[in-house]
């Protein structure tokens, strides 16, 4: 059994005791580490407080490639999902689990929309249907 000695400021471990336990109480003191006095706990530095380093245009075309793959993949998904599968005769669950389908694309959708980065010197395209609106 493991338990704190406020006294000593340390983790002591004491065997525990059963109708079968034959032997000495001996207990066994553990370290602990305690934080510097000087600094308080919420005063200590992150171990790496550098941001961390800019990924490559490869990797980020790769990244976005793969996620517009995905969105097309799922659209396909739910128009098959929609014209060949969906059970009316069971409406009351054929068509929440269609609502599920399709809000979770939806979040899809917002993440990949999000992989690009608008502010980087060229137009995406939500942004310039944006400004065509207004």
């Amino acid at each position: 059994m493991l338990h704190f000695d406020s006294g000593s400021g340390r983790a002591v471990l004491q065997p525990a005791l059963s109708a079968n336990f034959k032997g000495s109480m001996s207990t066994t003191t553990l370290p602990t580490r305690h934080p510097a006095k000087d600094q308080p706990l919420g005063n200590r530095p992150f171990p790496r407080t550098a941001l961390p380093e800019p990924e490559t245009t490869a990797s980020r075309r790769l990244t976005q490639t793969v996620a517009v793959a995905a969105l097309l993949v799922t659209v396909a998904y739910l128009a098959w999902r929609t014209l060949y599968t969906l059970n009316l005769g069971e409406w009351w669950i054929s068509v929440p689990l269609l609502v599920l389908e399709v809000h979770a694309a939806f979040g899809l959708l917002l993440f990949t929309v999000n992989l690009f980065d608008c502010s980087a010197g060229f137009a995406c395209g939500a942004q310039m249907l944006w400004m065509r609106a207004g």
